[in-house]
């Protein structure tokens, strides 16, 4: 059995995903692309912390770039979900179907940045070594510990 996680005293700000994800089949209406009855997923939570007045994205996996999204943009992937007659899953994709680019100031404009605040040890799901390592990474990040991410 797994030792309990030491908390954080990192907040992670929500991002609502749904906003962008209007955004992004805006996208494919105006550029022709067929989503053929599917829907589409983020797949995690995603959110924003703070360090020194500077943003990062990170999933609820614990991956994120490391790199501000003040200085430069990054983005979240989208699949596609294809669900039967009764909202069952019989498809999907196994790799991004489109990336949302954005900086922080565009999340802003977009107005998808909740309120809801959680803290970085509830944020990133309990789930294997590999996520805890990722947990780990973030928290030595945001504390300061160079060349963590």
């Amino acid at each position: 059995m797994r030792e309990p996680r030491l908390p954080s005293n990192h907040l992670v700000t929500r991002i609502n995903t749904s906003v962008i994800a209007k955004l992004v089949l805006e996208y494919c209406a105006e550029n022709d692309i067929d989503m053929d009855g599917q829907t589409l997923d983020a797949n995690w939570k995603w959110g924003i912390v703070e360090k020194n007045g500077q943003h990062y994205l990170l999933c609820s996996e614990g991956v994120g770039s490391g790199v501000s999204l003040d200085v430069e943009k990054d983005k979240i992937p989208w699949y596609r979900t294809r669900l039967d007659e009764k909202g069952k899953t019989i498809a999907f994709d196994m790799s991004p179907f489109l990336e949302a680019s954005f900086d922080y100031p565009t999340l802003q404009e977009w107005g998808c940045i909740e309120e809801n605040k959680e803290y970085l040890h509830d944020f990133v799901r309990v789930h294997n070594q590999r996520v805890e390592d990722n947990y780990t990474i973030w928290q030595r990040f945001l504390d300061g510990v160079r060349n963590s991410v």
